[in-house]
């Protein structure tokens, strides 16, 4: 019961007694069994979901349950779990989650997808081909996973020869790719596909069409599903009537194919990072266009252009690179990691705008290899954490702190650095004069003490804050945790903003002065 009774938010879909009982004569008898006591917790949890759903949240398609285990979800007609077990009474509210009561025990699949693979005699091919790329274990380690498998037939209509040189040891790679091509690491169900990219296994990305039915749209053509909704314990299978054949251009190809991102591919080439650019599967690019270099200051492209300067353009050009597949449909209003460890942060609730000031104009050009869109501003790096202090008007008495400490060039070295930055207003707060008698010279050890509490090492996210006691450069510990829907250091200071990226690690916004 711990899973279930413990504080971490989650939904139980629960079945009725009578559930129970509709099951084979013997079942709950024999599932009480002491030896079958790990069968019993895999169905138990198998209705457990680890956050909370009300059922006017629940999309089609699939969740993962507490075993790892997927559960197909149906809203026709109401909320029905793996086409029999129908939601009778929904949302009820406890403390730690929700309940769904349901009419049917949910039983979980007893063949995971590569079983399901090769227990299909349509799918022998595929299967011979999984086994020669030697990635059974992987398709059998993703949870939950897309799987789009070609039939016997789709394999046969390649050219012919083509399977069989695809088996040669010698072509194991191509054979992977093409492989990998057809599974997306996620639960889809076909209610649940929607017209729009997925992201592949291998990088790259395939088009779904719902244009005279459900069909994957390729480089090469279009592969039409002709069975859908193969459940496994790891995910779904989805069979298909043509072999996926992946696109072999990449990132670099799409930019030198488009007139307006001459710049971005001249600057590449300086920064000597085309081939660099050209082997990455499943990023993202944001790409400034020529008009967006147009529009830096005069002379700032021809500096970076200089020889002496390449680590300084291949750092701005990294920062626009974002690993994973995002399109604009998926993208959320967060902080992403880039090329370079330091991050951007994505607006989208008018259009798609990063670090506030560059508009995607052109989303989802998609190469063989990832995902471009075009950006109208160069996106710049932060700079280290004192000089953007320095910048950010809001830490203008911060700032002036840290420069009459003489911590500046401490808070610009490498790092990195989490820095609780208090606002000014959170300085006006103090008693009057404090601030005034801290910046005098005779009281500098006294203010350094009281800033380097402010400071620690490490880049520590929101999340990080919460797995313990967050030690300083002032010698005290800070206990971070969550209090009235807010992020509190101690009893009194509110983090009103969370990771604000600067180069050598993150400021987290606070309201109050930190005091030894």
């Amino acid at each position: 019961m711990g899973v279930i009774n413990n504080e971490v938010p989650k939904t139980v879909f629960a079945p009725t007694d009578a559930a129970f009982a509709a099951l084979p004569e013997g079942t709950v008898a024999n599932l009480l069994l002491p030896e079958n006591q790990n069968a019993l917790r895999s169905i138990l949890l198998y209705h457990v979901v680890m956050q909370p759903v009300l059922s006017t949240e629940l999309t089609a398609g699939y969740v993962t349950a507490a075993n790892g285990s997927a559960i197909s979800v149906d809203l026709t007609g109401g909320v029905t779990l793996n086409g029999n077990a129908k939601v009778v009474n929904a949302d009820i509210v406890a403390r730690n989650g929700v309940i769904h009561v349901i009419d049917a025990v949910i039983l979980p699949p007893s063949q995971n997808v590569l079983n399901l693979v090769l227990n299909d005699p349509d799918l022998s091919t595929l299967a011979a081909a999984v086994s020669a790329a030697g990635l059974a274990d992987t398709i059998a380690g993703l949870n939950p996973v897309t799987l789009f498998a070609p039939t016997n037939q789709a394999f046969a209509n390649l050219p012919a020869g083509t399977v069989e040189s695809l088996l040669l040891p010698e072509n194991v790679d191509t054979l992977r790719n093409i492989l990998l091509f057809h599974a997306h690491a996620g639960g889809v169900y076909s209610s649940g596909l929607k017209a729009g990219w997925l992201s592949m296994a291998n990088g790259g990305s395939v088009e779904v069409s719902l244009a005279n039915g459900p069909a994957l749209v390729f480089e090469g053509g279009r592969a039409g599903i002709v069975a859908a909704d193969g459940v496994g314990s790891n995910g779904v299978i989805h069979k298909l009537d043509a072999v996926l054949l992946p696109s072999s251009s990449t990132m670099v190809d799409t930019l030198a194919g488009d007139s307006r991102f001459s710049t971005l591919v001249a600057a590449a080439s300086a920064a000597g990072v085309v081939d660099a650019i050209a082997g990455l599967k499943g990023y993202t690019l944001f790409a400034p266009t020529d008009e967006a270099f147009a529009k830096l200051p005069a002379g700032t492209v021809e500096f970076l252009l200089e020889p002496a300067n390449k680590e300084l353009l291949t750092n701005v050009l990294l920062y626009h690179v974002v690993p994973g597949n995002h399109y604009a449909g998926s993208l959320t209003t967060r902080n992403y990691a880039t090329a370079v460890g330091v991050d951007v942060v994505v607006f989208t609730n008018q259009g798609v705008v990063i670090n506030g000031s560059s508009n995607v104009v052109t989303a989802d050009l998609v190469s063989g290899a990832g995902v471009v869109h075009a950006v109208d501003t160069v996106i710049l790096p932060p700079a280290n954490a004192g000089d953007a202090l320095a910048g950010m008007p809001m830490f203008s008495t911060l700032s002036a702190a840290v420069d009459a400490a003489g911590l500046r060039a401490t808070l610009n070295s490498p790092g990195p650095f989490t820095l609780f930055a208090p606002t000014n207003e959170a300085f006006a707060r103090l008693p009057a004069g404090t601030v005034e008698t801290l910046l005098k010279p005779e009281n500098l050890q006294t203010l350094q003490s009281i800033l380097l509490l402010h400071v620690s090492e490490g880049k520590r996210s929101g999340g990080d804050l919460l797995a313990g006691a967050t030690p300083t450069l002032g010698g005290q510990d800070l206990m971070v945790h969550y209090s009235g829907g807010h992020l509190m250091i101690g009893d009194h200071a509110v983090i009103t903003r969370t990771e604000i990226p600067v180069w050598n690690g993150v400021i987290h916004v606070i309201d109050t002065v930190l005091l030894p």
